[in-house]
């Protein structure tokens, strides 16, 4: 992992701290606004009876969910109207991710199609990380309608960065600043929803087909996402009083959410995009 980027940070927002140098703090809450995202790809089942392969179409869509954030750091005056700006950040984001999925199987003796809706993170094809979707090339199989735990939290995702940030402002009028920067950014913890499935055979022939049951199950685990990333941002402020002001924030990840592994998809990829409101006080 790369950490020494935050050390770096702070050695390049105090080595500008000088005379009309102001120190800040931040709190305030952002919402996440992630745009639909779809994958096709295909996977190859070689321990089925019959070897398959099943060709996928997906669609991701994410449910904004709000979160928070801390920031500090400093400005500082370059020219007239002009200032820099630069902060370390601690963005805490959340979504919930539905999937929506139809796929082909095809085989030496038919084929056959599916389609089915699952709330999980990561790509919506099988054999990835973090989604727990099944492909099943024999029998039929019903699905349980109860589950194991939670249902309404399967999808449901929480991330914190750990940031950098700097950019430029630009006075419009007395009381409004508008600008514009970038920040890299260092995912440090998650927290997530997905479904294990499990196969329960029935107990002998002719008791009908199997079933398919559900568990909800909650992870830590930081693979399935992308751990280092950068982003571009927007910035408009204004001016309360001497100490306090308001900050709204639109920023876009240019790094994708979920980090490639390798499997046969193609697709528009789920990319962060963030609005955030927060209250800024001045230290001096």
């Amino acid at each position: 992992m790369k950490k020494g980027w935050v050390v770096v940070l702070m050695l390049g927002i105090f080595s500008t701290t000088n005379g009309q140098t102001r120190y800040f703090v931040q709190f305030g809450g952002n919402l996440s606004i992630l745009p639909t995202s779809t994958y096709n790809g295909q996977f190859i089942n070689e321990f089925a009876p019959n070897p398959n392969a099943t060709r996928l179409e997906s669609r991701s869509a994410y449910s904004s969910q709000p979160g928070w954030g801390i920031k500090a750091g400093a400005s500082r005056e370059i020219a007239k109207r002009w200032q820099l700006n630069a902060a370390i950040t601690y963005s805490y984001i959340r979504y919930q991710q539905k999937n929506k999925v139809k796929g082909t199987t095809v085989s030496e003796s038919n084929i056959s199609g599916f389609e089915m809706e699952y709330n999980g993170i990561g790509y919506a094809i099988p054999g990835l990380s973090g989604n727990g979707l099944p492909v099943f090339g024999t029998g039929p199989v019903l699905i349980d309608p109860t589950t194991t735990g939670d249902p309404d939290k399967l999808g449901k995702a929480s991330l914190g960065f750990i940031g950098l940030e700097a950019g430029i402002m630009y006075e419009l009028l007395p009381k409004l600043k508008l600008g514009a920067g970038a920040s890299l950014q260092q995912l440090i913890n998650v927290r997530y929803y997905y479904p294990e499935y499990e196969v329960r055979m029935q107990p002998g022939p002719g008791q009908g087909p199997n079933i398919l049951h559900t568990t909800v199950t909650k992870s830590t685990d930081k693979d399935p996402f992308t751990q280092f990333g950068a982003a571009i941002q927007l910035h408009a402020a204004y001016q309360l009083s001497r100490k306090f002001s308001l900050d709204l924030t639109g920023q876009q990840f240019l790094t994708k959410l979920y980090e490639e592994n390798g499997q046969d998809y193609t697709g528009k990829k789920a990319r962060i995009r963030l609005l955030s409101l927060g209250l800024r006080y001045c230290l001096n």
